[in-house]
């Protein structure tokens, strides 16, 4: 892939991939004002089995990930 976004749509299907997202929180904001878009491909794509993902974050990741 030559872009995240290329990744993200087009993962590699012979080998899992890790990707590590540090300071997710500021992703939080942008991703709830538009409807946990990233969020919600993100938990499919770990429960898919494709991957996983590891974030790091502080107080904002924390209650984001506490609201349901």
């Amino acid at each position: 892939p030559i872009t995240f976004a290329d990744l993200l749509q087009k993962p590699p299907e012979d080998k899992p991939i890790v990707i590590l997202l540090d300071e997710a929180d500021k992703l939080v904001p942008y991703d709830f004002d538009n409807q946990w878009r990233l969020f919600s491909w993100l938990r499919g794509f770990a429960n898919s089995g494709r991957g996983q993902i590891i974030l790091s974050g502080e107080r904002t990741l924390r209650r984001a990930l506490r609201n349901s």
